[in-house]
Parts: C-alpha cells; sequence; structure tokens
C-alpha cells in the first residue's frame, strides 16, 4: 500500500511537471494523470476511452484536449462550453475552469494565427511547417530564410516579421538553438513556446534564448531532466515532434542482403559513447555490416534501409524521439532503440521495436538474438510499419503538434513583463556551429556574413557603452566578440582551397580578406588579455586560434603563452561556465568538448556528477582546459620522449579523451623500456577496442607485434584489435571528405612539432648521381615497414640505383624506418579510414626518376622469403623493360593476394594517367594497385605480370559490392582517368602534355545551350541559326608564366560572310580579367587554328583559374573536334 501510495505521489508530480512520457512508463493505468498523458502525446483513442472512466473537472478538460487532439473539435468545444460555464456554489473556478474557457476562446476562432520560426521543408523529420500547411484550422507565418517565409535578417524586430493587425495567438520554435530569434520576441502580449533537443551541445551559446519562452517542449523524459533544472517555466515532452519524411518510398518486400546499415555521424569528438556501441557491433561474428560516416542522398539513403535486416538507434539521451529509427522502422527495418526510448509508444502492443540495454555488450547480445529469429522479428517488423507510417506521418504529427501547443499555449499563467527573465544585452544572435550543424540562413555565404557582421557591430557598441573592464560581463562580451571573428576565419578557410602537400605553410592567403580578419581578431584578443589577465577562456580561445591558423611567429607566441598560463597557480584564474569555450566543432579533437559543456550544463542547473562535490565543479572546468594546453605542447614537442610529460599530464587531468591517449601512446610505443612498452600496449588496446582512434591504434600494436622482444605483459596479443580491423572493411568516412583533401582549414587541424600544420617530408640523402628507379613504399605507423625494405633488400637491383620513398599515412615516421629511406614524407591523414592511394599519390608526385615502382600491402605470409613476395630480380627486370627508348606503353604489376601489390611504370606515363584515385570509396583496405592497373588496360597500356606469380593473386579484385551500390561508376567499363585525380597530379599530368603531344581541353569544357549535344565526349557542333553566344568555358586551369599555344581543330559549314570569323576567342582570369581576345575563321579550322599568347606571372583566386571562351558568332554551322593547348620553349611562338 504504501509504494502504490508512493507511485502515486510520483505520478501526480511527473504529470504537474509535464513529464509526461515519464508518467506513462510507470504504467498506472489506474489514475486518470495516465490517461490525460497519452491524450497530450498523440494517442488520443486510447486516452478518450480512459479518461471517461474518471470524474471530475481535470478528467473532463483532458478528455477535452484529447478529442480536440484528435480532430474532433466538435466535441471538444462541447466538453469545454460545459466546463467553462460558472458553477454557482463555487467559491472560486477551478484552474481546469480558467484553462478551458481559454482553450475555448481559440478553438471558437476561424483560424488559430501562429508566428513560428521552424525549420523548412525538407525531406527530412521536421515535417511541421509543411504538414501544418495541411490542417486548416492553423494559419502559419513562419519566419526564415526559405521560399515562402517572412524573410528573417540578424536582430530583426519582432514587430517587423509580424505584421498582423492583432497578435498571433501564440509563438511556437522548434529547435531553439537554430533560429535567429527577435531579440524583442517576448515584447509580443501572447504565449511563447520553444522547443529543444541539443541544449547541452550549444548551451553556452542558446542558454538565454531557452529562459526567454514561456513554456519549453523536450521530446522525452530524459531531456526533460536536462532541461528543466535549467529554466524557471514549465517543461513539457512533446514526443511526436518529429515525423517519417513526406516522400517516404514504399514499403516493398526484397531481398535484404545486409544485416545491419550504419549512417550519419559515426566517429566524431562529441560521439564516445557512439564509438564504444560501433565496436560492440564489429565484434559480432560474421555480420554483414555496412557503415557510412556521413550523410547520404535520399535515394540511397533509403534504398540501403530497404536492404537491410536491422538499424540501430542511439541518441545520448536514451529516452528520446530518434529521427534515424523512425525512418528505419517505418521501412521495414527490425529496430534497435535504446531501453526507454519513446519511439515504441506510437507502434502498438505489437510494435515490431526492439530495446537493448546500455549494460557492457547489451547492444551486441540483443543484435544476436534478434538474427537468430530473424523472421519472428522481420513479421513483427513489417506490422508495425504501416502503423508507424499513419501514426507519425506529416500531417499527423503537424496536426497533433499543433494542437497540443494550442492547449499548452491556453493554459492560464501569469502576465510576463518584457525583459524580466532575460537582460536585453544576453539576447546575442551567436552562431551555435562552427560548420557541423544547422547555420544561418541555410549557410548562403551572405546570410552568414551579414550575422557576423551584426554580431560584431552589436558588441562592440556594447563595449563602447560598458562601464569599467573589471565588470566580468565586459569580459564576456569581448570574448564572444572574439569567438565570432575566428569562427567568420575559420569559415573562410573552410570554404577555400589549397593545393596538397602545402604542410607547414601559413594557412590564410597573404592579403586575403581573411588574413586582414585574422590581424583583426589578434589584435582584439590581445588588447582584452591585456585588460583582463585573469580571464583563463578567452587566452586559452587565443592561442587556440594562433596555433591553428597563426603564422610561424603566432605559433610560436602561442606556444610560449600556453607555458605562462600552465604555471599560474589553477585557483587563481577567474572563469564562469557562461565563458564561451568556442562552439563544439571547432578544433575539436584538441579539447574535449563533450566532458567540459556536460559540466557546464551540471554548474548552470546547480546540479554536480555524484563523483564530484560542488566545490569542485569549476576547478574542474580548469583541468580540462589545463588538460588541452598539456596536450597542444605535447604536440609541438614533436615524437617520442620530447612531449612525454606534457603527454602524461594531458591523459592525467583527462583521462577520458581518446586523442591524448592516443598520442601518450605513440610516444610510449618508441621508447625502448619494458615498462613503457607495456603501459603502450595497454592504452592501445583500450582505444583499438572502443574508440574512434581505433584503426591507428591497432596499425601501431602490429608494429610492436612485430618488433617488441619483451615479455607477455608488454607485447600485444596474437591478432590485435579484430575489431578496428574491420572498420577498413566495413565502414567509409566521407564526412566533409573532400573538403578534408584540400581546405587550409583542416591541414591547420594537424599539429606536429614546433607547431607544423599539415603534411611534411624530409629528405635523409643526398644523392651524388640520379637514380634510375624511385620506389614508393606506402605505410600506416611503420607497421610493415621491416618486410617492406627486406622485400627491397632481396632484390637484385643495386640499391644505389634506387630512390626509395617511404610515405606514412600517419604523422610519426620512426627514426630507424626513416633511416632505410631517401626520402620520407608523412601524410598526417586524420580520416577515421586511412587511404592508401593518397599515400602513394604523395610519393609519385615527389619521385624524381625516370620509372616509379608503386608499393602497398605486403606478401600475405608477412615473410620476405616466403608466401607471394617479389622475385628477387623483379624490379631489375621491370627497369631494364621500362628503360628501352623504343618501348611501348606497358606496366609491370606483381600482385599479392588478397588486396596489394608493387606496379612499376615510367613516371611520365603515371602522372599522365592520372595516378590512383583518391575517391572515398579507396579508402581502407579497397585495392588501388589493382584498379589503377585495370585503369591502364582500359587506356591501351599493356600490363605484364610474372608467370610465376602465385594465381591466388591473379584473382579478379574489384570494389566491394556495397561500395559498387554507392558508386555505381566504379564499374564502368570505360572509366580511364580516376573519379577523383590528385590536383597536383591533374597539373604535372597536364604539364607533361603540354610539353609533348598537347593538352586535350575540350572534354573538360563546359558546354552551353545551344550545342547540339551537351555531353563533355565528342566534338561540338553548333547549327548557324543558334543564337550568337558563348558555346564552350573552362577549364579553370592554372598556368605558370610563359608561352602558349591553342591549337583549335574543327569545321565551318554554310559560312554567310567568308571575310568574318565564325568563332570568337577570349582567355580570361578568374572570371573577370580578360587578357586575349579574337576571331578564328572558316579556312583555320580544319587544319587547326593557331592562337599564340603569353601568360605573365598571375596571382590567382582559391577558386579561380584561366577560361578559355569559344564563341558562336552565327555566321557558320561550326564543329569544333579538339583544343589542344601547347607550352612553347625558348623563343618559339
Amino acid at each position: 500500500m504504501a509504494e502504490a501510495g508512493m507511485q502515486r505521489n510520483d505520478a501526480e508530480h511527473l504529470f504537474v511537471t509535464g513529464n509526461y512520457t515519464g508518467l506513462i512508463a510507470l504504467g498506472r493505468d489506474d489514475l486518470w494523470q495516465h490517461h490525460a498523458a497519452l491524450g497530450l502525446i498523440g494517442r488520443t483513442d486510447e486516452a478518450i476511452d480512459g479518461l471517461g472512466r474518471f470524474d471530475g473537472a481535470a478528467p473532463r478538460f483532458h478528455e477535452a484536449a484529447a478529442l480536440w487532439i484528435a480532430g474532433d473539435e466538435t466535441g471538444a468545444i462541447a466538453l469545454l462550453e460545459r466546463l467553462a460555464a460558472s458553477t454557482p456554489h463555487a467559491p472560486s473556478p477551478s484552474p481546469w475552469q480558467a484553462h478551458a474557457r481559454s482553450l475555448l476562446a481559440l478553438l471558437r476562432k476561424p483560424r488559430i494565427e501562429i508566428l513560428s520560426l521552424l525549420p523548412s521543408p525538407s525531406s527530412g523529420p521536421h515535417v511541421l511547417l509543411a504538414g501544418g500547411a495541411q490542417d486548416p484550422k492553423f494559419a502559419l507565418t513562419n519566419i526564415g530564410h526559405a521560399t515562402g517565409d517572412r524573410p528573417n535578417s540578424p536582430y530583426a524586430s519582432v514587430h517587423r516579421l509580424w505584421r498582423g493587425e492583432e497578435p498571433p495567438d501564440f509563438v511556437l520554435c522548434e529547435m531553439v538553438e537554430w533560429h535567429q530569434i527577435p531579440p524583442d520576441l517576448d515584447s509580443l502580449p501572447c504565449p511563447l513556446l520553444g522547443q529543444t533537443a541539443d541544449y547541452d551541445m550549444h548551451i553556452q551559446a542558446m542558454l538565454p534564448w531557452l529562459r526567454l519562452f514561456d513554456e519549453v517542449l523536450v521530446t522525452d523524459h530524459t531531456e526533460h531532466a536536462g532541461v528543466r533544472p535549467l529554466v524557471d517555466a514549465p517543461v513539457t515532452t512533446v514526443p511526436k515532434s518529429f515525423g517519417h519524411p513526406a516522400g517516404l518510398p514504399r514499403l516493398r518486400r526484397r531481398d535484404r542482403d545486409v544485416d545491419l546499415f550504419l549512417s550519419g555521424t559515426l566517429f566524431a569528438p562529441w560521439h564516445p559513447d557512439k564509438a564504444a556501441l560501433i565496436h560492440q557491433i564489429l565484434g559480432i561474428e560474421g555480420l554483414r555490416l555496412f557503415g557510412f560516416n556521413g550523410f547520404l542522398d535520399n535515394a540511397t539513403y533509403y534504398d540501403l534501409l530497404s536492404r537491410s535486416r536491422l538499424a540501430v538507434a542511439y541518441y545520448r539521451r536514451p529516452g528520446g524521439m530518434v529521427t534515424r529509427g523512425i525512418e528505419a522502422a517505418c521501412m521495414g527495418c527490425v529496430t534497435l532503440v535504446q531501453e526507454g526510448s519513446v519511439l515504441p509508444l506510437y507502434a502498438g502492443s505489437d510494435h515490431g521495436l526492439v530495446s537493448y540495454p546500455a549494460t557492457p555488450g547489451g547492444l551486441a547480445r540483443t543484435i544476436r538474438q534478434v538474427l537468430d529469429r530473424y523472421d519472428e522479428h522481420e513479421a513483427r517488423a513489417w506490422r508495425a510499419a504501416p502503423r508507424l507510417r499513419q501514426a507519425l506521418a506529416p500531417d499527423v504529427v503537424a496536426s497533433h503538434y499543433l494542437r497540443l501547443c494550442t492547449v499548452l499555449a491556453a493554459r492560464p499563467r501569469p502576465q510576463r513583463r518584457p525583459g524580466s527573465r532575460v537582460g536585453l544585452r544576453e539576447r546575442v544572435q551567436k552562431r551555435v556551429v562552427f560548420w557541423k550543424g544547422w547555420q544561418p540562413g541555410g549557410g548562403r555565404t551572405e546570410a552568414v556574413e551579414a550575422l557576423e557582421a551584426a554580431n560584431i557591430a552589436h558588441w562592440e557598441a556594447l563595449l563602447d557603452r560598458h562601464g569599467p573592464w573589471d565588470d566580468p560581463a565586459a569580459g564576456r562580451a569581448a570574448n564572444d566578440m572574439a569567438r565570432e571573428m575566428l569562427i567568420g576565419l575559420g569559415c573562410r578557410l573552410m570554404a577555400s582551397s589549397e593545393e596538397e602537400g602545402r604542410g607547414g605553410a601559413d594557412p590564410v592567403p597573404a592579403g586575403s580578406a581573411a588574413a586582414a580578419l585574422r590581424t583583426r581578431l589578434f589584435a582584439f584578443q590581445d588588447l582584452w588579455i591585456e585588460r583582463r589577465p585573469r580571464d583563463l577562456v578567452p587566452r586559452f580561445n587565443a592561442v587556440r586560434a594562433r596555433l591553428h591558423f597563426g603564422t610561424a611567429q603566432d605559433v610560436a607566441g602561442a606556444l610560449l603563452a600556453m607555458k605562462t598560463v600552465l604555471a599560474v597557480n589553477p585557483g587563481s584564474w577567474a572563469l564562469a561556465p557562461e565563458d564561451d569555450v568556442l562552439p563544439y566543432d571547432l578544433f575539436d579533437r584538441f579539447f574535449n568538448y563533450r566532458t567540459y559543456l556536460d559540466r557546464v550544463v551540471a554548474v548552470l542547473s546547480e546540479q554536480a556528477p555524484e563523483d564530484l562535490p560542488a566545490a569542485e565543479r569549476r576547478p574542474d572546468l580548469v583541468r580540462l582546459i589545463r588538460a588541452s594546453l598539456h596536450h597542444y605542447l605535447a604536440r609541438a614537442a614533436g615524437g617520442g620522449a620530447a612531449g612525454l610529460g606534457h603527454a602524461r599530464e594531458a591523459v592525467r587531468l583527462d583521462p577520458d579523451f581518446p586523442f591524448f591517449r592516443l598520442d601518450l601512446a605513440k610516444r610510449l610505443a618508441v621508447m625502448s623500456g619494458e615498462a613503457e612498452q607495456a603501459e603502450a600496449v595497454a592504452l592501445l588496446t583500450g582505444l583499438a577496442g572502443s574508440s574512434m582512434v581505433a584503426v591507428e591504434a591497432r596499425d601501431i600494436l602490429l608494429r610492436l607485434r612485430r618488433e617488441t622482444l619483451h615479455a607477455a605483459a608488454g607485447r600485444p596479443a596474437e591478432e590485435p584489435a579484430a575489431n578496428a580491423a574491420r572498420i577498413e572493411q566495413a565502414l567509409v568516412d566521407t564526412e566533409n571528405y573532400r573538403a578534408r583533401l584540400t581546405s587550409p582549414y583542416f591541414r591547420s587541424q594537424q599539429i606536429a612539432r614546433k607547431g607544423w600544420r599539415g603534411p611534411w617530408m624530409q629528405r635523409m640523402t643526398t644523392a651524388s648521381h640520379a637514380r634510375a628507379l624511385s620506389v614508393v613504399l606506402v605505410d600506416r605507423a611503420q607497421r610493415h615497414q621491416r618486410i617492406l625494405f627486406a622485400e627491397l633488400d632481396r632484390q637484385t637491383l643495386g640499391r644505389d640505383r634506387c630512390e626509395r620513398i617511404l610515405v606514412e599515412l600517419y604523422d610519426d615516421v620512426l627514426e630507424h624506418a626513416a633511416r632505410q629511406a631517401d626520402l620520407v614524407i608523412a601524410c598526417c591523414q586524420t580520416d577515421s579510414v586511412p587511404h592508401a592511394n593518397r599515400g602513394l599519390n604523395a610519393g609519385l608526385i615527389a619521385a624524381t626518376a625516370d620509372v616509379t615502382a608503386l608499393v602497398s600491402g605486403v606478401p600475405a605470409d608477412g615473410a620476405p622469403s616466403g608466401g607471394d613476395g617479389m622475385p628477387p630480380d623483379f624490379l631489375a627486370h621491370a627497369l631494364d623493360r621500362l628503360s628501352r627508348p623504343d618501348g611501348g606503353a606497358e606496366v609491370l604489376l606483381h600482385r599479392f593476394s588478397g588486396t596489394g601489390g608493387i606496379l612499376v611504370g615510367r613516371t611520365p606515363d603515371l602522372l599522365a594517367w592520372g595516378g590512383l584515385d583518391e575517391h572515398e570509396a579507396f579508402q581502407g583496405n579497397a585495392d588501388g594497385i589493382a584498379d589503377f592497373a585495370a585503369r591502364l588496360r582500359r587506356n591501351g597500356v599493356a600490363v605484364r605480370e610474372p608467370a610465376t606469380a602465385d594465381p591466388r593473386s591473379r584473382a579478379a579484385t574489384g570494389p566491394d559490392p556495397l561500395r559498387l551500390r554507392l558508386w555505381p561508376e566504379l564499374a564502368g567499363p570505360d572509366r580511364r582517368q580516376p573519379l577523383l585525380g590528385n590536383p597536383l597530379i591533374v597539373q604535372r599530368a597536364d604539364s607533361l602534355r603540354m610539353d609533348n603531344e598537347g593538352l586535350e581541353l575540350l572534354e573538360r569544357m563546359k558546354r552551353s545551350m545551344v550545342v547540339d549535344d551537351r555531353r563533355n565526349a565528342g566534338p561540338v557542333r553548333v547549327p548557324v541559326d543558334a543564337a550568337p553566344s558563348y558555346m564552350l568555358r573552362g577549364p579553370y586551369i592554372r598556368l605558370p608564366a610563359g608561352d602558349y599555344r591553342l591549337v583549335v581543330t574543327g569545321g565551318a559549314e554554310g559560312v554567310r560572310a567568308a571575310d568574318r570569323p565564325v568563332l570568337g576567342m577570349e582567355i580570361v582570369q578568374d572570371d573577370d580579367t580578360k587578357l586575349l581576345s579574337g576571331g578564328l575563321t572558316a579556312a583555320s579550322l580544319p587544319e587547326g587554328a593557331t592562337v599564340a599568347f603569353r601568360i605573365p606571372a598571375l596571382s590567382y583566386r582559391p577558386d579561380g583559374g584561366l577560361e578559355f571562351r569559344i564563341v558562336h558568332l552565327g555566321n557558320a554551322t561550326v564543329t569544333v573536334d579538339s583544343l589542344r593547348l601547347h607550352r612553347l620553349s625558348g623563343g618559339e611562338r
């Protein structure tokens, strides 16, 4: 009895505090509150039936609310009218009577007017705006940047955005953290409702806005527990906030040839818990897994879901509504959700969803159990899918949501006094993310830069009006202004590109707008550090900005400043939880944002973790900042023992951050002591089995396995971290992949010795004569270097004739490995899955010999004398054959069984054929050597293999079937060039062609509407009656200074005026500077019309280059067969 009474009290408390999903989880269907909660979350039929069993004003009000949410407006009004009627003998109206009167007034209106800030309609789960338009009871005026929105702008007044004669009935903002909220929003005399989800991720930017609302909406009880301590307003759970996309493909039976498909952000510093779950999945023997770290187009995404037996939904708050779970379950997947998830509330009693526990190994056990009884689970999933599609359809979700919000808006509440909750100075439209998430104005440059300018002007005005500098509010405003400039600088670098291999160089182009912004930023930071020397966060942000984005001098100053900060007593710093440490996705591999912001939320909630006394909460924030500073200093000190002390201190202060542990382990792994090696193995084993740096950790373990002669305590297991090995086979890392190759921002995230940023190379020997053969060896953590060098030592070709180029995909090269090479290159790849082809291309670009051998992988048996190692005379034979002046187009190939091998060809030819493919599909263990050989065959090149090769190595090696599904062009029978070429190889190949037969430009040119056939292949024909205009434009090529000749070959028919040209020609730099213009006659085209020109020394824009423009003049029907560019030598013109 006592327990039942306590549960009743709990239920009543949960209901009063708006925690409806927590109340439903109690299962107390003997209480009216249980049924009322069901109605409010959209399960209206059950609610109406259940509430009918109870008497009283409260059950009747919620019955009326359930009828209204279900769409029965007439029934709801009838009930509300009875409730709203005055009761003669009652001393005062009940709260439910007042609520009924207010709700009744809204329902009697022809249309309920809502001023909304809702995500624009898309194919995703945010369906409220599009779905709400289908409910005729509501008139939505949406503020935003999409077509149909009331256009928003920085700091726009709500009275400009709302143009009605009367105030709206209420304001609704879904995802408070995403929008530019009008700073005077609370001056509207109507209820303000706002929903949040990622409040913790963006807490330092969005908390003042969250506190502006009269009621805060969340999806479930776990979000409720996190948000309620942060605000004074009521917090209400509304799980039906998201729906399935409107364009969801139909359900159809098909072969499900994938056991489990994962996509989205799988590996990221913010999500260590996701990485641990993925490792559980990787450990399931025989599981057909495909993971995609990134975001797919809708058609491919739904196609893969329809081919997958299972899907796993995860959210760091386990009760939340998981949008990927909605999509998977609606596509018929057996969907696994966390225990306590609210998604099963909408799938019926036989819901087909499977809950997995948060216990160690709980997800893996659940997956095995489901697969063991898959037919049974599949049948339930197929029964549940139509119910979910109906319950979570866009129009249903939006109607239920808006009708519930109407009930909440009608709630009696004290009159709000504008400006009483949040000071006007705190209402700043700070950007909440750097690049990973929703951007202002949908990410359009003009909208982003307009907000940046408005924010900076806001803070400048605020600081001009502010009182003394010793006021913490002034320091916080200055820090926020510097933050805005720093994000702007990062965005400009992210949007630009540079040639690969520019390691160490200043990431900011000299004389650019970004350089001017950097100068202003650094001067502003210095000024306020001088004014407020005890503020820790502004110093922390300033040194990070300089290390990543500064000049070499800035970097040196930042390293000195870090040491100064660490020398100060940690307790003497001034730090508040509101001091913004930058968005969570800026410099995220160098600072543990997840733990830091979790601590900030705890402080702001006046809660502390159970293991942390309240008095230590702010020192805990200082501790995490100090850990980051130690890590920076360790990285800048170089590898091995040089930075060991700082690396140890970083791990001591923040033992959970995987990047700190990896850095320490790498240092210990190169030390000779048994204790250090054992410690390295322990750290690496943990990382390889549960973290996002698993692949690199495993690679180091493999090296230690081959090199360590110590006792078992210091030696890795026989097959360390099998889970990590599966990452290469099962996962593709595409998130921002193209930008990672060329963006100076991403290069600036690769910090090494003395603050060097990006790839580096070092010449180890000085040759007294030219080498005949360059051998490029690609490796990871030098796990194979002993085998590879032993293979070379077995060759009969003399060492003095070979240039050995060792390419390391990561950032560290061991001294004993470097001593065996002539040139060392470190690619500093930071991808979750490394890419060997990019390393091979780096070596090919650096090769100095006329013949180059590209080596990837190792012989199967891992020993130079066994397995499928190279024949001892292979290199000598290859060099002899390829050195013959009369030799045809050919390469020599020796393949290792499995993947990899050695391919030898003439260096100019390997460059001219595009080198290896750097497309995402070739990450991990994909066989780039085999693919290159296949492309060479398609180009008519003879690919010769030794007759003695192991038959296993001759087996056809094609792309993985799932990667082929994503990128069918991989299997194209006519694919002769890389899908993604290396820009430097393209430049080298172009240069070689220009110096010889000429560089063909026609296939690279953009064809205009006047061209008969716009496919980028074959001749170009324009009829005489086509409007005079540009017919060909392109290809934005960057030519060095010199003399050139363009030969245009083709023909002209039906010439109208023989004395006039039939084609016009322009050469334009960066779209706006014309270098040459002229005309080409009909008579000159058959033999090749020649245009000679000189290019001065030019400075190109990051996205610019030279463009050749061919103009149709309307004087003939013209055909262009070829555009061939030659570079002239000497005085040739």
